[in-house]
């Protein structure tokens, strides 16, 4: 019998409330991450990356209801956990680490009281023990003088330390699942290159399995193990990362991958995806949201929902064209 994936996102659509209107921002969204694996998930600024996050660490504001799907976590279904009551596993086997981690802390608080707070809430340690181990957590993030630092409110630090804290608040809790969202967002390429390598080694060391949001498709080509790859809302292909970019079969992710500047790219060679993201508050949204955009389209694509085929081992492809 095979063991269920440790998350399994399953079918999920989601919908906005809004003045206008109704925003349909998440479609049937599946994928599923094991332990200790990296999963990226790429796609254009609003497509649902964040969002699919947010939905999984129930972080999302009352005018979002989840229409349709499962999130399952070790096989449990973590909304209806949250529908019954049941004490949740977000903070402490499932952490994130959000974009902007300057805006993320707390302005007026030291970093290690921080730590330390996130320590006391879940692991029930005395603040004396709470403040040690948020220093030897600062420690293991590779932040130099973790003693000195944790006495430092985020002005005081760079960038780069703030998000080095921002992973160290995420792992205190010694997470199962980390989801890690534009980690390396407004940081300079030298310092991307340190946070994601901090959090392969910190994943490999303790057997987690991490979620990489990211419009860098370098970056994740660079760092993880499968790619999803996302479009207004829907999940278009999912591969193991040498499959995906050696073999890309849906025309979105080619598309992606032909825009994506290589080390030798001259700024006039560099591809465009034409077209925009689909107007998700509209009544009549084709079947495949890509359409609009695709030199493949014909009219038979929107006769029914897409599903998500099998083309190889663990490749599928949400695309009626795709044999």
């Amino acid at each position: 019998m095979i063991s269920p994936a440790l998350l399994n996102v399953d079918a999920l659509s989601l919908v906005f409330k809004t003045r206008s209107g109704p925003v349909h921002t998440l479609d049937r969204v599946a994928l599923a991450i094991n332990g200790g694996e990296m999963l990226g998930l790429v796609g254009e600024s609003g497509s649902g990356k964040s969002v699919t996050a947010y939905a999984v660490m129930d972080l999302l504001d009352d005018s979002a209801t989840i229409t349709n799907g499962r999130i399952l976590y070790r096989g449990a279904d973590l909304l209806a956990d949250a529908r019954e009551g049941k004490p949740s596993l977000r903070g402490k086997a499932i952490s994130m680490i959000f974009q902007n981690p300057r805006a993320a802390l707390n302005p007026i608080r030291p970093v290690g009281k921080q730590i330390a707070d996130v320590l006391r809430a879940h692991r029930n340690m005395s603040a004396t023990a709470a403040q040690a181990e948020a220093v030897r957590i600062l420690m293991a993030v590779k932040i130099p003088d973790p003693q000195r630092r944790a006495r430092s409110y985020p002005f005081e630090l760079s960038g780069g330390m703030c998000q080095r804290v921002m992973i160290a608040l995420a792992l205190a809790c010694e997470p199962d699942l980390l989801i890690a969202d534009e980690p390396t967002t407004g940081l300079d390429v030298t310092t991307q290159a340190v946070i994601m390598d901090l959090l392969k080694g910190l994943a490999r060391e303790r057997g987690m399995a991490t979620v990489f949001i990211t419009h860098d498709l370098s970056l994740a080509a660079e760092y993880c193990d499968q790619i999803v790859v996302m479009h207004a809302g829907q999940i278009v292909e999912c591969a193991p990362t040498e499959a995906l970019f050696s073999e890309p079969r849906h025309p979105y992710t080619r598309k992606l991958i032909a825009a994506t500047p290589q080390s030798d790219s001259e700024i006039q060679t560099i591809a465009t995806v034409p077209g925009g993201l689909p107007d998700l508050s509209r009544v009549d949204l084709p079947h495949c949201r890509y359409s609009a955009r695709c030199e493949m389209y014909e009219k038979a694509c929107d006769s029914a929902p897409l599903p998500l085929r099998a083309v190889g081992a663990g490749h599928t492809v949400s695309c009626w064209r795709v044999k």
